[in-house]
């Protein structure tokens, strides 16, 4: 029994190192370099706990109701994933504690916050699958990202609807990314609606 549980576990974390090293995966590919306590530290890029402070991050990812651990020196900090907002890892990747799991962040947009979720990882028979998301603000419940979507959730802004509707000829659409702005296009879409809007 001993050594079917022992190969189980070794198996389970075989492919979880298969997943995150994939290259079109982007889910929890590396260690975590500082915690977003707050959406205001996350708005503000304000990092906790950091690596050049000494602090060691672990977050247990298998399991969302085992606490974050923070480990400096001879003390160890626990907090639950539920009080945090977020992370950074060392490729700069952002995270997001969302209903009990982890979401990727696609941007730091917190006017239209994009998420990219895996699905299904890559297979010898299959592509990668994943499901995209958008919230309206860095709190706000994860909506899937369409163009309908999109027209409800900011229903209030009607520039933005028109600009939906002239910029995109379906959702497969909607990630397409601005170089010039450095940005996603829809991101950029709604900021210049807001503008407009001001005037």
């Amino acid at each position: 029994m001993k050594t079917s549980i022992s190969f189980l576990y070794g198996l389970r974390i075989a492919l979880f190192v298969m997943i995150i090293v994939s290259s079109d995966s982007i889910v929890i590919a590396q260690k975590p370099i500082g915690l977003y306590l707050t959406v205001n530290d996350f708005k503000r890029n304000e990092l906790s706990f950091t690596k050049t402070k000494n602090y060691k991050i672990r977050l247990r990812e298998f399991s969302f109701k085992h606490p974050i651990r923070i480990i400096q020196g001879d003390s160890i900090l626990r907090l639950s994933k539920d009080s945090v907002y977020g992370y950074k890892d060392s490729d700069g990747h952002l995270f997001r504690f969302y209903k009990k799991d982890i979401y990727p962040i696609l941007n730091s947009d917190t006017s239209l916050t994009l998420y990219k979720i895996l699905i299904s990882s890559k297979t010898k028979y299959a592509e990668a699958k994943y499901g995209f998301y958008f919230s309206r603000s860095a709190t706000d419940s994860l909506v899937l990202l369409t163009i309908q979507n999109l027209e409800n959730v900011f229903k209030d802004n009607q520039e933005f609807i028109d600009c939906l509707e002239r910029d995109f000829n379906g959702d497969n659409e909607l990630l397409q990314y601005d170089t010039r702005h450095h940005m996603y296009k829809i991101n950029y879409l709604l900021k210049q609606s807001i503008t407009k809007n001001k005037k």
